[in-house]
Protein backbone atom coordinates (compact mmCIF):
# COMPACT_ATOMS: atom_id res chain seq x y z
CA UNK A 1 0.00 0.00 0.00
CA UNK A 2 0.72 3.80 -0.11
CA UNK A 3 2.96 4.94 2.71
CA UNK A 4 2.13 7.44 5.24
CA UNK A 5 3.62 10.55 5.84
CA UNK A 6 4.86 10.83 9.56
CA UNK A 7 2.58 12.96 11.75
CA UNK A 8 2.92 16.27 12.29
CA UNK A 9 2.73 17.71 16.00
CA UNK A 10 -0.94 18.75 15.48
CA UNK A 11 -1.96 15.03 14.52
CA UNK A 12 0.22 13.89 17.31
CA UNK A 13 -2.09 15.90 19.71
CA UNK A 14 -5.41 15.26 18.09
CA UNK A 15 -4.64 11.41 18.33
CA UNK A 16 -3.96 11.93 22.10
CA UNK A 17 -7.10 13.96 22.97
CA UNK A 18 -9.28 12.18 20.63
CA UNK A 19 -8.64 9.68 23.77
CA UNK A 20 -10.44 11.93 25.96
CA UNK A 21 -13.63 12.20 23.61
CA UNK A 22 -16.80 10.24 24.61
CA UNK A 23 -18.06 8.13 21.13
CA UNK A 24 -20.17 8.97 19.22
CA UNK A 25 -19.00 13.09 18.50
CA UNK A 26 -18.74 14.00 14.82
CA UNK A 27 -14.91 13.96 13.86
CA UNK A 28 -15.24 17.96 12.33
CA UNK A 29 -16.66 18.74 15.99
CA UNK A 30 -13.11 16.58 17.72
CA UNK A 31 -10.99 18.54 15.10
CA UNK A 32 -12.38 22.06 15.59
CA UNK A 33 -12.38 21.36 19.39
CA UNK A 34 -8.55 20.07 19.28
CA UNK A 35 -7.44 23.37 17.24
CA UNK A 36 -8.84 25.36 20.32
CA UNK A 37 -7.18 23.05 22.80
CA UNK A 38 -3.69 23.20 20.57
CA UNK A 39 -4.08 26.87 20.42
CA UNK A 40 -4.17 27.04 24.31
CA UNK A 41 -1.96 24.41 25.30
CA UNK A 42 1.42 24.80 27.31
CA UNK A 43 4.83 25.20 25.94
CA UNK A 44 5.26 21.71 27.74
CA UNK A 45 2.81 19.93 25.88
CA UNK A 46 3.71 21.52 22.51
CA UNK A 47 7.37 20.77 22.56
CA UNK A 48 6.75 17.01 23.80
CA UNK A 49 4.19 16.59 20.52
CA UNK A 50 6.98 18.68 18.76
CA UNK A 51 9.81 16.23 20.04
CA UNK A 52 7.39 13.03 18.96
CA UNK A 53 6.94 14.32 15.51
CA UNK A 54 10.54 14.53 15.39
CA UNK A 55 11.49 11.07 16.61
CA UNK A 56 8.78 10.07 13.88
CA UNK A 57 9.84 11.75 11.28
CA UNK A 58 13.40 10.38 11.55
CA UNK A 59 12.51 6.65 12.36
CA UNK A 60 10.30 6.92 8.74
CA UNK A 61 13.55 8.50 7.23
CA UNK A 62 15.66 5.89 8.16
CA UNK A 63 12.68 3.15 7.05
CA UNK A 64 11.62 5.26 4.08
CA UNK A 65 14.87 6.33 2.82
CA UNK A 66 13.72 7.03 -0.98
CA UNK A 67 10.79 8.62 0.49
CA UNK A 68 9.19 11.48 -2.02
CA UNK A 69 5.67 12.81 -0.38
CA UNK A 70 3.10 12.41 -3.62
CA UNK A 71 -0.26 13.53 -2.39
Amino acid sequence: GKIRRPRNPFIIFLNKYQRTIPPGQKMSEVVAQAGKEWKKASKEVKLECENLAEQEKLEHAARYPDYKYEP
